[in-house]
Order: C-alpha cells, then structure tokens, then sequence
C-alpha cells in the first residue's frame, strides 16, 4: 500500500491510495499497481493517519492482514520507528514492512537546495504563485 498527501489549491491535504500487488498467471508474474482513491486528510498525527490508513483499507474490502508493504514520505510522523505510522501499521501486521519512497527523496534534495540560495527560494515561490494562479483562473473560466 501506497499512500501520499499533497495540498490542493484550496489548502485541503488529499491523500492518494494506491495498491500495488503481484498478477501471476501460469509462469508469468508481474507487478500491478492501482490507484484507489482520493481522500481529505483531516487528523494529521500518526495515530489519525494510520487511523485512517486502516479504515480505508477496510472499507474497500481490502485486509490489512494481506498486507506485505507500506511506503510513505519521509516525515518523522511517517516513518518514526516507535509511534510513526509506519510503526502502528506494523503493530497490527507485522508482515507490513516499510520501504521509504524514493521519490520523496528527490523532492527533499529539491527543497533543502533551494533553501541555501535566497534567489532559488524566490524563485520556487513565483513559480509557485504562477501556477496556482493560471490554475484557478482555468477552473473559473470553465
């Protein structure tokens, strides 16, 4: 299981589920994914997320129980070893191993560059402001 939120233009936290499992079919195996859903972050402690993580899997059918791993962003709420979500999803299935995402790490590097130089900073924060702009102005004229 796959989880990641991000901000929308309306500041709400939107957290994507996705599913990635294994297709056998004769000798054939492949590796699957699958986007679930959306859902509006609210509680954004370990406990209400990984709450949450639970909830959603069970109402999609889906048992925790099958679950073999968890990948998350690398914030310590994410990913800390003792009351990390992580952790607690592990408390309930051990088999649940946690592998961070990669991609996170990219978008860490990003920020951290951009946080030396006081022109990167400026100029992430125009772009920033550029997009959201042009963004409502296209959802407003449709």
């Amino acid at each position: 299981m796959i989880f990641d939120s991000i901000q929308d233009t309306s500041h709400k936290d939107q957290t994507s589920q996705v599913v990635r499992y294994l297709m056998i079919e004769n000798q054939d195996v492949r590796v699957e994914e699958s986007f679930i859903d959306f859902i509006e972050m609210k509680n954004k402690t370990a406990e209400g997320i990984s709450d949450m993580i639970v909830s959603k899997l069970k109402a999609d059918g889906l048992d925790i129980m099958n679950c073999r791993g968890q990948a998350y962003v690398n914030a310590a709420t994410m990913t800390g070893c003792h009351t990390g979500v992580q952790q607690r999803i592990k408390n309930i299935n051990h088999n649940a191993e946690f592998v961070p995402c990669s991609n996170h790490f990219l978008k860490l590097v990003f920020k951290h560059a951009a946080s030396v130089k006081v022109n990167l900073v400026t100029f992430f924060s125009t772009l920033k402001r550029c997009y959201s702009f042009f963004s409502l102005r296209r959802l407003s004229s449709s």
